[in-house]
């Protein structure tokens, strides 16, 4: 991944922004990729899969990323078997470097587990996301979203998630993240 920390113009929490995006991303795209092949959607999953390489090639994972390129253009040459062949063992290669961007980030952030939960503290950095989507402060917008990342395995008890929430973030669903925040802080705080 020194590839991918030369791409962040070798800053370290830049860097450390960057994959926290991609776990959320590449968490979400293992279902949009699962889905799609289930739905038999084959122009979606070459579109899913495109995002996917180039995202995947910013990190420094290249060998993840040629494969990305070759089940794009599979996609786009209609090839379902050598797709449903190959996906398997793709998607297993991309949740364990999911796995692995984890546990980077959380020995860069201390691991949740087990930690006991500054609840004050999450419930303001949760309304300083909210202000910041208001104000649409894209800058503060990931500083606070990296900051949360450190809440997004914990289980909480409630139906809504800080992964919900980052994953409309990450998505520009900024109204719908402000929604799922009151809701969170209703159910957990």
């Amino acid at each position: 991944m020194g590839i991918g920390l030369d791409m962040a113009g070798g800053c370290v929490d830049s860097f450390l922004n960057t994959l926290s995006v991609y776990l959320i991303d590449g968490r979400n795209k293992v279902k949009e990729l699962k889905n799609c092949l289930n739905n038999n959607d084959l122009p979606m999953f070459t579109i899913f899969v495109h995002a996917l390489r180039g995202a995947t090639a910013s990190i420094g994972a290249e060998d993840l990323a040629v494969a990305a390129e070759i089940l794009e253009m599979s996609g786009q040459n209609g090839d379902i078997e050598f797709i449903r062949m190959h996906v398997p063992s793709f998607l297993a290669d991309l949740e364990a470097l999911l796995s692995e961007i984890e546990k980077i980030l959380l020995l860069k952030t201390g691991d949740s587990s087990g930690i006991n939960i500054d609840k004050s503290k999450m419930k303001h950095d949760l309304m300083e996301l909210k202000k910041a989507m208001e104000d649409y402060n894209i800058t503060e917008i990931n500083e606070i979203s990296r900051k949360l990342q450190i809440y997004s395995s914990v289980e909480t008890g409630g139906e809504i998630t800080i992964n919900d929430i980052l994953r409309c973030k990450l998505t520009g669903e900024y109204e719908e993240a402000i929604s799922l925040i009151d809701e969170f802080l209703v159910e957990n705080v």
